[in-house]
């Protein structure tokens, strides 16, 4: 198997990328935790522009789902293995990549074979069950700490939510006071539809999963094609 097999291809990132400037509809974002810790957030997009935003921290996958929305989105960012890879620690070339590029702030990139069952089991239930309502729904994968961390060269444990808050503020183009994140989980939900629609609108054309694989791997997209927008290019480690 390629690494390009069954990816998103980079032509198909900017066919939706050369679409953005005039559309009118939703991003999503999703945080994926164990009970009372599900991160959801939703942009309103009107004529290629952030108009809206809105998150929560909700009970369950199901109460997830149903407060993300009935109609189908722009794009959806997720906190979560949106890939998964048949090599040793299932580690991923975005894994690696990842790590090299910022050792200091790459302790929450594990080995997906030792990370914890909310993380994977719901993350993937959410993008599998969205994916069945919505076949040709363009996912991306996030990591919003190392994204934190590659935006604003701080750590993320390093400033408060509300310090994260107003950053993520300036990124999306809004005035703090309309974003109402109240923890971690929705602020991860919201940092994730952030990456999805950059990538949509074509600011972020590196994909993480089109990094080449080892002779001995091959990525595995349980819930079809995805990609893993980032804001600037990685080199690629085998």
């Amino acid at each position: 198997m390629t690494q390009h097999e069954p990816g998103v291809s980079p032509g198909h990132i900017r066919d939706h990328a050369c679409e953005a400037v005039q559309l009118n509809g939703q991003v999503w974002g999703y945080d994926p935790g164990g009970n009372n810790h599900h991160g959801v957030a939703r942009f309103t997009i009107t004529d290629g522009h952030i108009s809206a935003c809105a998150s929560d921290t909700v009970g369950t996958v199901g109460d997830a789902v149903e407060w993300l929305g009935s109609t189908m989105p722009l794009a959806f960012g997720a906190d979560t293995l949106t890939a998964w890879s048949t090599g040793r620690n299932g580690d991923r070339p975005a894994d690696r990549s990842l790590r090299l590029a910022y050792p200091d702030a790459t302790g929450s990139v594990l080995s997906p074979n030792t990370i914890r069952g909310a993380m994977c089991v719901n993350g993937m239930a959410v993008v599998c069950l969205l994916r069945s309502k919505y076949p040709k729904l363009l996912v991306s994968e996030a990591h919003p700490k190392v994204l934190y961390f590659s935006l604003t060269r701080n750590l993320y444990g390093s400033a408060t939510l509300a310090e994260r808050t107003a950053i993520l503020a300036q990124w999306l183009g809004i005035c703090v006071a309309e974003l109402n994140i109240g923890d971690d989980n929705a602020w991860d939900a919201t940092s994730s539809a952030y990456a999805a629609w950059e990538g949509l609108r074509g600011n972020w054309t590196e994909d993480l999963h089109q990094k080449p694989l080892r002779d001995d791997e091959c990525l595995v997209h349980p819930a079809g094609p995805t990609v893993y927008f980032w804001p600037e290019h990685l080199n690629a480690t085998l």
